[in-house]
């Protein structure tokens, strides 16, 4: 995947991206979700998915930068759930507590 940020011309306009210090700080202010830009072959899509299952939005595709700012802003003072241990899924659901 090519993360290159430059101005690219396409056949009605041209499609300036945003510094790569904007995908960054967008990153750092949202750090249980990892953001990247996609080249389609007529636009550039972002693209933000939630790294815990229990963290919503789980996953936001938007080819504004702004709008993707906008939709993970309600995550952005939630702390980010604990990681599971390294190669297991997460419960699908929380486990009770064993009755004495």
């Amino acid at each position: 995947m090519d993360t290159a940020v430059s101005s690219e011309i396409t056949e009605d306009h041209q499609e300036l991206a945003p510094p790569p210090a904007e995908l960054a700080t967008l990153q750092a202010d949202f750090s249980c979700f990892r953001i990247w830009r996609e080249q389609t072959c007529d636009r550039a899509l972002y693209v933000a998915r939630s790294l815990h299952l229990e963290l919503n939005p789980s996953t936001v595709v938007t080819g504004d930068i702004g709008e993707l700012r906008a939709a993970l802003e309600p995550a952005r003072h939630v702390a980010c759930p604990r990681p599971h241990p390294a190669g297991q899924a997460p419960p699908a659901r929380p486990m009770q507590a064993a009755a004495s």
